[in-house]
């Protein structure tokens, strides 16, 4: 997994080619690798990592601004050459804070359904509430098997 920096400064300094070199380097040792972007979408590398990505999960909140963001992020990916990834991305929905009933969920899960290959929601738990390390036995049994489909829609990208 390659994860990314916090600090945009930090993460700015790392270029698509410089990137696209680590990639190789470690393609050598490992079949799958994991790029954590952050919410640097428009960082340098990002050229780098888009044109070597297999696969693309993007990760949303249940509220307004994150649909938008969901959407923007699809739309924009979609509008610079990369169609495939974003038809083909896999939308992560989480009920992180416990939403308002203001929230209309299922129209924003049907919105953002229909512009990416699958949607999958994460029902609000208190295991994962306060972003510390998660423990899967602590988690509701609906949580447990939507963090597993993540992974199993990753794989089904690959078939």
């Amino acid at each position: 997994m390659i994860a990314g920096e916090q600090d945009p400064e930090v993460s700015d300094s790392l270029t698509a080619v410089e990137y696209l070199r680590i990639r190789r380097l470690i393609s050598s040792y490992y079949s799958v690798a994991l790029t954590d972007c952050g919410t640097g979408v428009t960082h340098n590398a990002m050229g780098g990592i888009l044109q070597s990505a297999d696969n693309l999960v993007i990760a949303a909140g249940y509220a307004a601004s994150g649909a938008k963001r969901a959407r923007s992020t699809l739309h924009g990916l979609a509008s610079h050459g990369y169609e495939d990834l974003a038809r083909n991305a896999i939308v992560v929905i989480t009920d992180k804070d416990e939403v308002s009933s203001g929230v209309d969920k299922d129209a924003f899960e049907e919105r953002l359904s229909r512009i990416c290959r699958q949607l999958i929601a994460v029902p609000h738990d208190r295991g994962v509430a306060d972003g510390d390390l998660v423990t899967l036995d602590v988690l509701k049994p609906e949580t447990r098997r939507a963090y597993k489909e993540i992974p199993a829609a990753i794989v089904d990208g690959y078939l």
